[in-house]
């Protein structure tokens, strides 16, 4: 699946949509990582990624993360395409 982008500002609806419905969601099922935060990921071409960080699974592990479409998908929320459709 290829990396989604959006301007800085769909970015940041996206960002502002989805907070509020993901944060404490579960993120990965076993072992259980829930969504601590979303972050806008920044690339040269001025385009962000959203992607949904998680909880550490075990301390000092790397924290889970994984892109806002499949957090979305898993979680049976509207796509990103379909919220910023109805923007």
């Amino acid at each position: 699946m290829m990396i989604k982008l959006y301007s800085q500002s769909d970015a940041k609806y996206l960002f502002d949509y989805y907070s509020p419905k993901v944060i404490g969601k579960p993120l990965t099922p076993e072992p259980v990582s829930n969504i601590t935060h979303l972050q806008m990921i920044e690339y040269a071409d001025g385009n962000y990624q959203l992607v949904a960080i998680g909880s550490e699974v075990y301390p000092g592990t790397v924290k889970p993360l994984s892109n806002i479409s499949t957090v979305t998908k898993r979680l049976g929320l509207p796509s990103p395409e379909e919220v910023l459709e109805s923007k």
